[in-house]
């Protein structure tokens, strides 16, 4: 799966409007959609919580998405994030330079991850 189709899943299944963007960053392939957020702070600009840390934690907490963090023998962190609903289909990350870029890409792999099966079950309403 493509960063872009995380994203878009990741959009659905936290009930975030979004629509591409046509500024020339490739970092942010989508923003807030205008016309449904119009007049609300916070929710203007790029969307792309594989690069904010703050877009990624809301997507989480929109999802109900458990985040679990731990060590490995090298010292890089594990992040494992999970459905609270669940717990059986665990996604986890590690050995990356940078901790806080496993937690933002954890997040949305698992919150795409659920919406993916959630289409295959019930259909892509």
């Amino acid at each position: 799966m493509t960063d872009r189709e995380m994203l878009i899943l990741a959009a659905k299944a936290g009930r975030v409007y979004i629509v591409p963007c046509t500024c020339s960053d490739p970092r942010f392939p989508f923003k807030f959609d205008p016309a449904v957020y119009k007049n609300e702070p916070g929710y203007t600009g790029h969307w792309n919580p594989l690069e904010h840390g703050a877009q990624a934690l809301e997507l989480a907490s929109h999802t109900e998405t458990c985040i679990e963090f731990g060590s490995c023998q090298e010292s890089a962190p594990i992040v494992t994030c999970w459905p609270a609903s669940e717990p059986e289909y665990k996604t986890s990350r590690g050995n990356f330079p940078d901790s806080r870029v496993a937690t933002r890409r954890t997040i949305v792999e698992s919150v795409a991850a659920a919406q993916l099966r959630y289409i295959e079950i019930c259909g892509d309403d």
